[in-house]
């Protein structure tokens, strides 16, 4: 295994999820010295760092426990292209200033992933990750972590963020053989709009890291309920958007 590390990465390319019904990988791109390298993780710590405070321009520095190195070049070419990819478990900020000479404040702190204990379940930092994944595939299990969620007394009944709806069709016959056709039971996913999304709401307290990473103290509601943000809002009735599409 060959460990990896760009000390002065300039972020070029918003995260990207890779989702299949049974885990989530994110992706981002960077550039270091004129290399560029694709990082990637599925540790919810991290995905939150890279949700939160990689922004396009932003300079961070990465270490992983897999570097993947592979050049190819082309028939009409002499030139060879490097595709880089590195496994990330350590992140930190690098110190910026603006124009003037101020230094850029950030609340985004360094994360090592063996800092943590392998017990560590991070329920509260998967459910806010995974809540902005808006896929079918993905729908179940976060309404499954959601039920978890209130089991355990970490969030308020009523805020799941996914609305799910079972339909039966109607009794029928078929019309070649006039016998009856099964019903079917057919399970729609949408967007509980009741909830809130999380555009807006990152600097809100129950989402900051430290309180994600502490599985003892339950959520505070209002970060997730409009009527608290949105005095216009009509959160009385259940409504629904479909969103994974």
């Amino acid at each position: 295994m060959i460990i990896g590390e760009v000390t002065d990465a300039v972020i070029t390319a918003s995260p990207l999820f890779r989702i299949n019904a049974r885990s989530v990988t994110l992706e981002s791109k960077c550039i270091d010295s004129g290399s560029r390298v694709k990082l990637y993780t599925s540790h919810p710590a991290l995905m939150y760092y890279f949700i939160r405070f990689t922004d396009n321009g932003t300079r961070h520095s990465f270490a992983g426990r897999s570097l993947n190195v592979s050049a190819y070049t082309f028939d009409d070419s002499t030139k060879a292209i490097a595709n880089i990819r590195l496994s990330v478990t350590d992140v930190r900020p690098i110190l910026q200033v603006d124009d003037d000479g101020l230094v850029i404040t950030t609340e985004a702190c360094r994360i090592r992933t063996r800092d943590f204990s392998r017990n560590m379940n991070f329920l509260k930092m998967k459910f806010i990750v995974y809540k902005g994944l808006n896929v079918e595939t993905f729908a179940l299990q976060l309404s499954d972590m959601y039920e978890d969620l209130v089991g355990r007394q970490l969030i308020e009944p009523a805020l799941n963020p996914v609305f799910v709806e079972e339909r039966i069709t109607r009794p029928q016959n078929d019309p070649n053989t006039n016998r009856p056709v099964p019903r079917v039971m057919k399970t729609i996913y949408s967007y509980n709009t009741a909830v809130n999304r999380l555009e807006g709401f990152w600097n809100h307290a129950s989402l900051r890291y430290d309180a994600l990473i502490n599985d003892d103290s339950p959520f505070d509601s209002s970060v997730f309920t409009y009527n608290l943000h949105d005095d216009d809002a009509d959160t009385t009735s259940h409504r629904s958007s479909t969103m994974f599409d």
